[in-house]
């Protein structure tokens, strides 16, 4: 039986393609989650899934399990086929590259390639940048939300306005496989975590056995279950996009603003988020919710960098 995992990111999340990994392994992608703000404002580091794939036997979908991945690195590993160079990152003409609705720092603010600091474990568990990190070393780019329309300030309209996207999805595809194995291990050796592993089952969507998780990066009002937030009207500014500058100091860039009205559509289920208030055993779940890309932040932006080349 072959089953897939659909692996979703959203908020302040900095995705780094890269072609030429020093260890000499595959090609793969690196999911940088940015440590960001404080009080309302602090980002917190989520794994996600639905409770429906704790168990073989499933059940009802609605009530999303929520697991931390401060100071950890989630490494998508050991099954599924190896990232195509060509054309498994998603872009139709570059290889290497997420398609341009993910919106490349270079291009808009001409920020320099990513140093590889960045990707690489450290010893000290206050790095301030870095809250945690993906490598995905299988599988390939899946789809995107089509995003709304953002003006980016000082730019010809070649580059804005321009669509870009709030959510990622990479599917990797086990041939042989009943369920899917994630493990979490440390990012930092100075915090002394043990390593998690994590093992889901699938459940049939759009006729396909689907494991689906979604990596987070977001504030507590933006975690499910959302807080009820008025629509984002143009002139607004992408939440948080400052924060993508931070591995590039002292570069610094412009930050999209709204160019149309965004309509939030609200939906309720129950999480085990441990920022959020617990809901009240007779809450009302998403029954049917189904795919976890309905759940997702709004306004905080994808964008990609450029890897410096390995060595």
């Amino acid at each position: 039986m072959a089953v897939e995992l659909w692996l979703h990111f959203t908020g302040l999340i900095l995705y780094a393609p890269d072609l030429s990994p020093p260890d000499l392994g595959d090609p793969c992608l690196y999911a940088i989650l940015i440590k960001h703000g404080s009080g309302v404002e602090e980002h917190f580091a989520k794994l996600v899934y639905d409770s429906v794939h704790d168990e073989p036997t499933g059940g009802e979908p609605g009530h999303l399990r929520c697991r931390e991945m401060r100071n950890r690195i989630l490494r998508v590993k050991g099954f599924g086929q190896p990232i195509d160079p060509e054309q498994g990152f998603g872009h139709p003409d570059i290889p290497g590259k997420l398609p341009e609705q993910v919106v490349d720092l270079h291009t808009i603010a001409g920020v320099p390639p990513l140093k590889r600091e960045f990707v690489r474990p450290r010893q000290d568990s206050n790095d301030p940048v870095v809250s945690a990190l993906v490598r995905v070393e299988s599988g390939q780019f899946g789809t995107y939300l089509h995003g709304a329309r953002w003006k980016i300030p000082g730019k010809p309209s070649t580059i804005s306005p321009r669509r870009i996207t709030t959510l990622v999805r990479w599917i990797v595809r086990d041939e042989q496989g009943d369920r899917i194995t994630l493990r979490l291990a440390n990012l930092r050796s100075a915090t002394g975590q043990p390593e998690e592993t994590l093992t889901l089952y699938p459940r049939e969507i759009e006729g396909k056995q689907v494991v689906e998780a979604t990596v987070y990066n977001s504030t507590c009002r933006d975690l499910p279950p959302p807080d009820p937030r008025q629509d984002p009207r143009p002139g607004e500014e992408a939440d948080h996009f400052h924060g993508f500058y931070e591995p590039f100091k002292p570069h610094t860039g412009p930050t999209p603003v709204l160019d149309q009205t965004i309509r939030i559509t609200p939906f309720d289920v129950t999480s085990d988020c441990e920022c959020k208030e617990p809901r009240p055993a007779d809450s009302p779940g998403a029954s049917g919710l189904g795919h976890l890309i309905t759940a997702h932040t709004d306004t905080c932006l994808g964008v990609q960098a450029q890897l410096e080349a390995g060595g």
